[in-house]
């Protein structure tokens, strides 16, 4: 196989596209030339746009190079598909899997990674390349408050010279994230934009009960199709709801499919009650149940044999289960027992995964009302329909106006065709930092010495303010803290680097800053730091005995108290 550019690009089209007679879109054309050139991109595009493609190119490139690549995915369903899926094209033994409790052939080229793993890496391992080529597919998870901060900072503490493919669902300003990449890496970074869908996408709003949308899906044809809950729990309780529809299987699929769950399914436990669901057509998917299990639901997916998988949004991160149609039963969601409505971007995320290139000429995303709406119009409706004259859309508009005052009375959100149409408009969110300074981060990245100059610029030594220690230092010492700051922050990769480096305004980083300080001073008070700011290995289990520590722990990491409270 050749090693210049573009041999190695021939190699894999003729590899991956034509010998499989596929023809690239223009997009990924465009990305594989990035690719291959060796310069860092990201590609931002809708759903079903083929994006695992581009990142096969970037892997194709290190194994033909003798290079070590990483492919990262926020979820540990999708690194389990894609370490399955890649074993498959380069080969088992050059592939590896990581998740945060199961490791396998961790010596490969090829790594397959949750995000996490990758994050571990750069933090633990300063000044080590942790691969040539990095991978970071579904990299609008920079944008998860809770696990965000995984992306930004990843980014921040890569090494430069390592290729970056960030593959992502189309967001908004993407060159304003390019222009931050390339200023924190101190290196290009190329951006393929596209917002256009090889199949079209028909939204819709239903006021009826999701039984009779099923009916209606299966008998005009509209399926495979994806039903999306926001819990586990409700899975099982759409799915058992649609079990009292007629069989969506012939006596054939039905065969085929109990063969198939005699391979994969044990004889007790949950598949009990999972094998009539899919006899009768119906697949359940979510990260709770065995990657076995999840395996078949996907295999008999593709296959056609069922026509239904209620799912969490696991399925909306990447996971090869393309559908015909979406179904949203619902568009409020709950995290941390607070509801709130799904945003535009986890909307067009889910909703993204209707209309298969190769099957439809169409994608249909259906949005049904809340289910005490829809009983009520038809009361209403029936009531108004013995009038001589009523006004249907009046009598509508009504109905819906109680439901948002019943729901805020109770705490709760009623979504509306008005919210679903703002949805369907609504426009890509930007990339956003989502980074919180806590105790747990500045001990796992650490801190620079508290001793040195840079620390006493910045005013974290515990003394308060920058300014008014900055005077303080030498015209050299001053020098000397410009030309740290001028190295890319792999090379002095701690806290304050990631703070001075954050996708934030000057105003921001120095709240930060100040957030910084203050935990400082409290780890210093109860004895975590020493006075350089390196971790005191121990002392909190020696000497806070029993629930004390556990108090003292628990109140360091969960609250931001005063040096004099803590000591």
């Amino acid at each position: 196989m050749g090693t210049t550019a573009g041999e190695l690009e021939l190699s894999f089209y003729e590899k991956f596209l034509w010998g499989r007679g596929i023809e690239p879109y223009p997009v990924q054309e465009q990305a594989l030339a990035h690719i291959f050139a060796g310069s860092s991109v990201l590609v931002t595009v809708p759903t079903g746009t083929g994006k695992t493609l581009m990142a096969k190119a970037a892997l194709h490139a290190a194994l033909a190079r003798g290079q070590r690549a990483i492919y990262t995915t926020p979820l540990r369903a999708l690194t389990e598909e894609k370490y399955r899926e890649l074993g498959e094209d380069f080969g088992e033994e050059n592939v590896g899997f990581a998740t945060g409790d199961y490791k396998v052939n961790r010596e490969a080229p090829i790594q397959v990674e949750v995000a996490e793993i990758l994050w571990n890496r750069i933090v633990a391992e300063k000044h080590v390349s942790p691969a040539d080529i990095v991978v970071m597919d579904e990299g609008h998870y920079f944008n998860d408050p809770e696990r965000g901060y995984v992306w930004e900072q990843s980014i921040i503490g890569l090494d430069p010279r390592t290729q970056l493919v960030i593959l992502s669902a189309t967001v908004g300003h993407p060159e304003k994230f390019c222009h931050w990449v390339e200023l924190t890496r101190r290196m290009p970074m190329a951006l393929v934009d596209s917002r256009e869908r090889k199949v079209p996408l028909v939204h819709e709003f239903r006021e009826e009960l999701i039984v009779d949308t099923v009916k209606d899906l299966f008998h005009s044809g509209d399926v495979p199709a994806i039903i999306f809950v926001f819990g586990r729990e409700q899975c099982f309780e759409i799915a058992r709801l649609l079990m009292s529809c007629r069989l969506f299987t012939t006596d054939e699929e039905k065969a085929m499919i109990e063969i198939l769950c005699d391979e994969a399914l044990l004889p007790s436990g949950a598949a009990r009650e999972l094998r009539p669901l899919l006899t009768h057509g119906i697949g359940i998917h979510h990260a709770g149940i065995l990657p076995r299990y999840k395996q078949l639901v996907e295999a008999l997916a593709l296959e056609r044999l069922i026509k239904f998988v209620v799912s969490t949004e696991t399925i909306a991160a990447g996971i090869n289960l393309p559908a015909r149609t979406v179904v949203f039963p619902a568009l409020r969601k709950f995290i941390k027992k607070e509801p709130r409505l799904v945003t535009a971007a986890e909307y067009h995320q889910m909703a993204g995964r209707a209309g298969r290139p190769q099957f439809d000429d169409r994608g249909l995303a259906i949005t049904l009302a809340p289910d005490e709406v829809v009983a009520e119009i038809k009361k209403e409706l029936k009531a108004g329909a013995k009038r001589p004259a009523y006004d249907e859309s009046k009598i509508k508009k009504n109905v819906y106006n109680r439901a948002r005052s019943d729901a805020q009375r109770k705490g709760d959100i009623a979504w509306t065709p008005e919210v679903h149409a703002e949805l369907v408009a609504g426009q890509p969110a930007e990339l956003r930092s989502k980074t919180k300074i806590t105790a747990e981060q500045v001990l796992a990245i650490g801190l620079p010495d508290l001793t040195s100059v840079r620390a006493k610029a910045l005013g974290i030594m515990g003394v308060g303010d920058p300014a008014a220690v900055a005077p303080e230092l030498t015209e050299a010492a001053r020098r000397m803290a410009e030309a740290e700051v001028s190295l890319p922050p792999s090379m002095r990769l701690d806290i304050v680097t990631v703070i001075e480096n954050l996708l934030l305004g000057d105003r921001d980083r120095k709240e930060l800053l100040k957030v910084l300080v203050h935990l400082v001073e409290n780890l210093r008070a109860i004895g975590v730091i020493d006075d350089g700011g390196h971790q005191v290995a121990g002392t909190m289990i020696r000497e806070l005995q029993g629930m004390d520590g556990l108090f003292i722990y628990y109140t360091l990491f969960n609250h931001q108290l005063e040096y004099v409270e803590l000591r």
